[in-house]
Formats: structure tokens, C-alpha cells, sequence
């Protein structure tokens, strides 16, 4: 302790006591300090509570003092629930060993491991870095990722399978040649920033209210984008930019202006632009030039419903090479737009002006997954001439079918709800929308939405969740024969496993968690060839 107040780290001294203080009082819970330097595995660096278990449990918590660096020699679990704490100036290394984060990591010195050490942060684990983290093994994050400081990836792979948020001024910078994949979220909030010298795949979401600069001096990077890509920031790009045809940029939250630096070719992706009010939506801004394919695709959303006439610039660029061309390319959504006109003034803007005005006003639009079906729900706020809609369902959100048609109400002033049941849904994703027309047969279209279908994972229940003491499990599915439970923690570790027989009709099974901390559990169920997972929460 004296080595905190003598480097004038009043704040964290005060900050362990208080732990060990919370730790006393929670009576099991124990806080392992380490204040000399070398060897983790060194009694001699420990305070008198010793060295540390290699998993540590919930309630427990390890505090990082090192004189000067502290090298982990064994690998080291922290359970949902446990804490890790290196808030003090000095170097956490690790050397052939893997660190699994189920609970909280708190960061303010060095981090650094080798090529041969693995980190995985699982669901319910929390890493937050005011330091400087050196990745050069591999790190999957199932869990959240919150940095503040430098994240300097020069490993062998990093898969982010959960959030990534980079805050304030932090930084994360992607090493030459190394590749980062986000399968989910990475938020580049204000004032922070990414560099990428590598490959950065984005399959997921990717949030930039910062700056990404891809490719620096004479290294060039590469964004493959197949995923979403929005925010209100700025990407420089010097590197390479790739969309697939999954792929969507999306300006601005709903709606805003993002800027790229340098040109930008849409290829086979997808520009979705948010028109909300009159000088409220979307713009890209791009420096350089601007390519538009031929596959390259244009979806416009109107929020509200505009003036016949009314006009909006959607995309500035020193020059724009392609065109976007109405209807071949285009879709138009939301409100009760019809037609629109697509021109390009000087060369150098997309500018869409509202053509034609259908005399219906839809407020919402709605899908979601019930125990047999899909739910889908819609209102009016007014109609006028309105023969009905017409409910249409797609896989891929490009080749459409006919589910129904639900009549309308002709000519009201006065709201009207409406809904529909998709009651066989296809399995994985669908992409739902409506085709509004009138009696003289003008057409607008809904927004898009979708609804993600698993048909085993609706057939199983458990309830109460959160429980406490015992659960009930119930599943309705068409089997018939023996099948089992097995409980995971939030590490991974199988708990318990339960054998229970299923018969065609609804199946129930009573589930005991005496003996479980609280915490947040995995449950697989297996039934034949199927294997079903569900959260369960203990309290």
C-alpha cells in the first residue's frame, strides 16, 4: 500500500480499501492484492491473502500493484461476478497462457501478450481499458469491450462477436496485414478513432461518430464491408473499400450526414437514406469521386409525408460516376410516397424529388415472432381512396412473394389498426413489407421489416427466468423420444445435465438450480438431431 501513496495514487489507495472493506462484509468474497513485481505465481508478490486461484469465482477480486511489471504464468479464468483491477503505471504480460474474462476487467497500465495467448471475453464478461492494450495472440469478445485508451491489435486474429465501443479519445489501431472481423458492433463514438493498417471485415454493425482512417502513410488498409456501416463521423479512405451485395451504408442515426474522405464506389451494395422532414436526412458526403454500379442499389425512407414537389440532396461528390435510375434500381418506402424522380445537377449531386403522393398516411408497421406464427400489425392515420394492401415476404429482401391482402378502409379521417399472420414463416430470416395501392391502382411501399425464425428455439420455454430455487422447462415440438438438459456457466462449464423424455405433444420438465450462484446461465437441449440453446438467469 505504500507504494500507492508514495507514486501519489491517493485515489486508488482509498479505492482498495473501500474494496477490501465491500469484501470483509460480504464475508466469502476475497481480494487478492499483488504489490511486488516478477512472477505471478510468486507468493512473495501477493499480500496475505497469497496467490490467486486460477479461476476466479464471483464476489472475488485480484488488484494489479506491481512495482514495476507482473508476468501471468498460468492461465487464468474470471467468472461473471469476479473482478480484475491493474490501475496503477506498470505492465501486465502474458506469456503462453489464455485469459478468459466472464466477469470485469479494469485497465489503466499495459497490457501485453504474446502470440501464443489466447483472450476470450465471453457473454457476460467486461473488459474497460483507460491504458494501452498489445494484442499479438488471438482475442474473441462475445461480451462488451469498453476502451478509452490505445487497443493496438498486431495479433493472429480478433473476432468480435459482441460490442466493441471506442470512447472519448481512445484509439484502436489494426497492425499491417493483421485482420479484424466484426460479426456484431463496433461503436466509434466522438473523438475516438480507428486506424487500420490491415484488413477490418465488417459483417455486423459499424458505428463511426469518430474518424476510421483506412490505410495511413504507406501502409494500405482494406474495409470489407458486407454488413452495415452508419454514424455522423468521418472515414478517410486511403486504402481499399470493398461492399458486397449484403452490404449498406447508412448515413447519419435516423437520420445524419457521414463523410468519406477520398472516392468511394458503391459496387453491389446498398445506400439506404432516412428522409424525415423537409431539413432533417440523410446525406453521404464524399470528397472524391463517387461510383454508382449497376448493382449498386438506392432505398429511400420517408419518416413523414411530404409535399408533392419537395426535393433533397442525398449525396455530394466532387464528381459522381453512374447513376442510381428509377424504378430499376430504386425503392421507395414509408409514408405515402409512390413515385420519385432521381437527378444528378452539375454532376456532382443525387437529388430526389417527391413525383407522386398516395392518399394514405401509415404511422407504423410491425412484425414479430410468436410461439406459431409471425405477428404482423399496421396502422393508418388517414386514408383516401384506399382499395387495401397487399402483405408480401422475401429471404433475401430482393425477390418477393405474395402472403395476402388485407382490404382497406377507403376513405377515413379517423386511424385504423390492421394485421396479418404469417403462419409459415421461413426458417432463419425474413424480410417483411406492404404494397399499398388505391382504386385507381397507384402503389407505395412500407419500410422493411424482418424477423429472425427458429422454429425449435420458439418450441422451448422456461419460465420463471429469472428464477431462484427451480425452473420449469417446457418444450412443444414434433419429436418423440429421449433427450437431455445440460446447463452451462458463463465460462462454458457444464454444471449439471438432466435426462427428460419428449412425446409430440408439450413436454414439461421441473429444472433444480439449488446450489447455483447468481449469475446468467446457458441451457442446451438436446433432442435427437436437434440442439436448442436458452439464456436462463439466476437471482
Amino acid at each position: 500500500m505504500y507504494y500507492c501513496i508514495k507514486k501519489g495514487n491517493t485515489l486508488v489507495f482509498t479505492f482498495i480499501l473501500a474494496l477490501q472493506f465491500l469484501a470483509f462484509n460480504r464475508g466469502m468474497a476475497t481480494t487478492y492484492t499483488f504489490t511486488g513485481f516478477g512472477n505471478w505465481d510468486d507468493p512473495a508478490n501477493w499480500d496475505a491473502n497469497g496467490v490467486p486461484p486460477s479461476t476466479l469465482t464471483s464476489g472475488n477480486t485480484i488488484i494489479l500493484i506491481p512495482a514495476d511489471y507482473c508476468d501471468l504464468t498460468t492461465d487464468l479464468v474470471i467468472e461473471q461476478g469476479a473482478t480484475f483491477i491493474f490501475n496503477v503505471f506498470g505492465y501486465f504480460t502474458v506469456y503462453d497462457f489464455d485469459i478468459t474474462i466472464g466477469g470485469t476487467f479494469y485497465f489503466s497500465g499495459d497490457l501485453n501478450n504474446d502470440s501464443d495467448c489466447n483472450i476470450n471475453i465471453t457473454e457476460t464478461g467486461i473488459l474497460n481499458n483507460e491504458g494501452a492494450v498489445f494484442v499479438n495472440g488471438t482475442l474473441t469478445n462475445g461480451g462488451t469491450i469498453n476502451n478509452s485508451g490505445s487497443f493496438n491489435f498486431g495479433g493472429s486474429g480478433f473476432y468480435n462477436f459482441g460490442v466493441f465501443k471506442i470512447n472519448n479519445s481512445g484509439n484502436l489501431n489494426i497492425n499491417n496485414n493483421k485482420s479484424f472481423e466484426n460479426f456484431q458492433t463496433v461503436e466509434v463514438n466522438d473523438n475516438a478513432s480507428i486506424t487500420n493498417r490491415g484488413n477490418f471485415t465488417n459483417d455486423g454493425t459499424l458505428q463511426i461518430n469518430g474518424e476510421f482512417r483506412n490505410g495511413q502513410f504507406v501502409s494500405q488498409g482494406t474495409i470489407g464491408n458486407n454488413g452495415i456501416i452508419k454514424g455522423m463521423g468521418t472515414i478517410s479512405n486511403n486504402g481499399n473499400f470493398m461492399n458486397s451485395s449484403s452490404s449498406s451504408i447508412d448515413p447519419g442515426l435516423s437520420p445524419g450526414t457521414l463523410t468519406l474522405n477520398g472516392n468511394f464506389n458503391f459496387e453491389d451494395g446498398v445506400y439506404n437514406a432516412e428522409i424525415d422532414g423537409t431539413s432533417n436526412y440523410d446525406l453521404f458526403v464524399v470528397s472524391g469521386t463517387a461510383t454508382i454500379s449497376s448493382n449498386s442499389k438506392l432505398n429511400i425512407m420517408f419518416g413523414y409525408t411530404p409535399t408533392l414537389g419537395s426535393t433533397f440532396d442525398i449525396l455530394t461528390a466532387s464528381s459522381i460516376d453512374g447513376e442510381f435510375i428509377y424504378p430499376e434500381n430504386v425503392t421507395v418506402s414509408g409514408s405515402n410516397v409512390n413515385a420519385v424522380e432521381i437527378t444528378y445537377p452539375g454532376g456532382n449531386t443525387l437529388r430526389v424529388t417527391v413525383s407522386g403522393l398516395l392518399p394514405v398516411e401509415l404511422i407504423s408497421f410491425g412484425a414479430k415472432p410468436q410461439t406459431n406464427y409471425v405477428q404482423i400489425d399496421w396502422k393508418t392515420a388517414s386514408e383516401q381512396d384506399n382499395r387495401g394492401f397487399e402483405i408480401q415476404r422475401s429471404a433475401d429482401a430482393h425477390q418477393w412473394e405474395i402472403l395476402g391482402f388485407v382490404a382497406g378502409n377507403g376513405t377515413s379521417s379517423v386511424p385504423n389498426a390492421y394485421d396479418f399472420m404469417d403462419k409459415l414463416p421461413f426458417q432463419g430470416m425474413n424480410y417483411y413489407r406492404l404494397r399499398q395501392v388505391d382504386y385507381n391502382e397507384g402503389e407505395a411501399y412500407s419500410p422493411i421489416r424482418t424477423v429472425e425464425w427458429d422454429k425449435d428455439a420458439n418450441a422451448v420455454h422456461i419460465f420463471p427466468n429469472p428464477a431462484n430455487g427451480e425452473a420449469t422447462v417446457t418444450i412443444d415440438m414434433d419429436y418423440s423420444g429421449e433427450a437431455s438438459i445440460t446447463i452451462y456457466d458463463a465460462a462454458g462449464k457444464q454444471i449439471s445435465n438432466y435426462p427428460i423424455f419428449i412425446n409430440k405433444v408439450q413436454s414439461r420438465s421441473s429444472l433444480p438450480l439449488s446450489g447455483l450462484n447468481p449469475g446468467t446461465y446457458s441451457l442446451e437441449i438436446k433432442a435427437g438431431n436437434k440442439h436448442m440453446n436458452k439464456r436462463l438467469i439466476v437471482k
